[in-house]
């Protein structure tokens, strides 16, 4: 007699981007489980107008696994993650991955994924995301973007790669999470997070306090497109400015903190260290003026957020 396949929920998120969702549907039905395990979808429309029903029916038609459409009309990131959690432990999950809507995996993405986090003996794992382009010419600038960001993901992805990060705040564009620790702690998404961005890192941070097992899987990979109007330089500052103050309320506001003084220190050496890098843009080359550019938001964030300032990182959708 051989035990039960464990169940596998799959989840994601959207709001306002159907023609991603619909891409995500269809590279998700080509997904490969491990052999001792079942798949299920949960599927989260955070959106009044978007409606995912009859895509979410059209999908379990034609893979002949289960999923299921929520609809949280909460607005919020974290509303809608919770959502999902709430789903999949009411189907009975033994794991709950997260991916993005603007996503695509890779066929043995969730295969890799749990075995992975079996190995190691994981509570909670991520895995990288790579970089692709959008489709048609780029401008030179965008292309120098575009190159700026992959070539950080591939930083970041090789310090966590060799154990190099010391702390692994997991997102769940990439992610998967033991669903009988979800059930023991009770441990959810901050709520309180709606549109800053970083209840991802949030919730990361808590359960590594609450004992849970934090884990890197580095062959289980998801890609994304980056959409036109994110490559510009205004983005990049405007991305670490709104990721800055988010910081800045999960160490400081959340503790009922302050550092006004750290604050105005990371704002004049931040800022200044990016401005010279930015005037040596035509010299150093475009990845150091837009890690300068980067460094003049992260400054610029220090200080809103010190002065009271909260990130509005997911206010406006982006990309259809």
């Amino acid at each position: 007699m051989t035990d039960e396949p464990e169940t596998i929920v799959v989840a994601a998120a959207t709001r306002g981007r159907s023609r991603m969702f619909r891409q995500l549907l269809a590279s998700l039905g080509e997904l490969s489980p491990p052999e001792d395990a079942v798949l299920r979808f949960v599927f989260v429309q955070n959106d009044p107008e978007f409606t995912i029903g009859e895509d979410v029916e059209a999908f379990a038609a034609r893979t002949g696994r289960p999923a299921e459409a929520v609809h949280e009309p909460r607005l919020g990131i974290p509303q809608a993650r919770n959502a999902a959690v709430e789903a999949a432990l009411g189907a009975g999950a033994n794991w709950l991955a997260f991916i993005d809507d603007d996503e695509t995996p890779e066929p043995d993405w969730i295969a890799r994924l749990v075995e992975g986090a079996r190995a190691g003996g994981y509570d909670l794992v991520g895995g990288p995301v790579d970089q692709r382009a959008p489709s048609g010419p780029l401008t030179r600038h965008q292309q120098a973007v575009f190159d700026y960001f992959t070539r950080m993901a591939r930083e970041r992805e090789a310090k966590r790669t060799e154990g190099r990060q010391a702390t692994l705040h997991l997102a769940t564009n990439n992610w998967l999470c033991a669903a009988h620790v979800l059930r023991h702690h009770g441990l959810r998404f901050d709520e309180g997070m709606r549109l800053t961005g970083g209840s991802d890192t949030d919730f990361s941070i808590r359960a590594e306090r609450a004992g849970f097992r934090l884990g890197w899987v580095p062959d289980a990979r998801v890609s994304e497109v980056i959409p036109a109007d994110k490559l510009s330089a205004g983005y990049c500052f405007r991305r670490a400015r709104d990721q800055t103050m988010a910081k800045y309320h999960l160490k400081y506001r959340k503790a009922g903190a302050g550092a006004r003084g750290k604050a105005l220190f990371h704002f004049l050496t931040k800022g200044l260290g990016g401005a010279v890098r930015v005037a040596l843009w035509p010299v150093a080359g475009s990845y150091t003026g837009l890690r300068g550019i980067r460094s003049v938001g992260v400054g610029v964030g220090w200080l809103r957020a010190a002065l009271g300032g909260s990130s509005r990182l997911y206010d406006r959708v982006i990309s259809d």
